[in-house]
């Protein structure tokens, strides 16, 4: 799921251990979104 109701772009997912992780939804040294969709699932392979 992304959110960006704070003014910054977050992304939060549940990782293969069940665990919650949430991260800043940009490229840094692009500063492009890594993710667009609202919500769906993620690719495993995903790299920058």
């Amino acid at each position: 799921m992304t959110i960006d109701d704070l003014g910054v772009p977050i992304i939060t997912a549940r990782a293969a251990d069940g665990t919650f992780v949430a991260m800043v939804n940009a490229y840094r040294h692009r500063g492009a979104r890594v993710v667009e969709a609202e919500r769906g699932e993620a690719r495993s392979d995903s790299h920058c």
